[in-house]
């Protein structure tokens, strides 16, 4: 039964956009979206990618500190139908470069005036640049076992190895969530996993597909 109702990640949210349009989303400090603020970013930012060149199934590093354009960008990249890898921006830099040059991306998207990895792909800084919607369409449908993102091991054993993830895994765990009925439409969640750790995938999209508010820890 679950597995019928297994769909793509973003396409959860926009189901729940439709109904809690109103509803705020996320709120971070003083800032808050609704619902459809929020799936308004993301659209924003999954036609910048289209129009940068992405494609299905490509790497989008987001090196971004935790917070509602990071989750923008998280939706854009999945609406573009490609795979979101977050790089933890405490880490050192060097370690961020070794695997940027291992996935050899197209593009990095940062929101920090702290140093950057620089190389070889183009970098968007959303706090720089003035992104409007330009209605670039994803190139055919995204299914569930598509990948929707990659995370990083720890590398405590040596070289840090990349776990791709497809939608219907982190899919069918919501679906099984929402079937427990705790989290009500309007309630909060508190958004404290770094968004490099498997946690903050339920955390994000479980809220996010119900109708609650997700609340950005400082």
């Amino acid at each position: 039964e679950l597995l019928q109702k297994a769909k793509p990640l973003h396409c959860q949210f926009e189901e729940a956009v439709k109904k809690y349009k109103d509803y705020i989303a996320i709120q971070e400090l003083d800032r808050a979206l609704t619902y459809e603020q929020l799936n308004q970013e993301a659209e924003k930012y999954s036609s910048l990618l289209l129009s940068m060149g992405i494609e299905k199934g490509d790497y989008v590093p987001m090196y971004m500190d935790r917070g509602i354009d990071a989750i923008a960008v998280i939706l854009g990249v999945l609406k573009a139908g490609a795979v979101y890898v977050p790089l933890d921006t405490e880490h050192p830099i060097a370690r961020t470069q070794k695997l940027l040059e291992r996935l050899n991306p197209k593009v990095l998207m940062v929101n920090t005036i702290d140093e950057i990895p620089y190389g070889e792909w183009e970098i968007v800084n959303i706090l720089e640049k003035n992104i409007v919607k330009n209605n670039v369409k994803a190139m055919g449908p995204i299914s569930v076992h598509d990948p929707a993102y990659l995370m990083f091991t720890s590398g405590s054993t040596g070289e840090p190895k990349g776990v791709v993830c497809p939608h219907l895994g982190a899919s069918l765990r919501i679906e099984w969530q929402k079937k427990q009925n705790k989290l009500k439409p309007g309630n909060k969640t508190l958004f404290k996993t770094p968004y490099t750790f498997d946690v903050s995938v339920w955390e994000i999209f479980y809220t996010l597909c119900t109708g609650a508010t997700l609340i950005v820890a400082p």
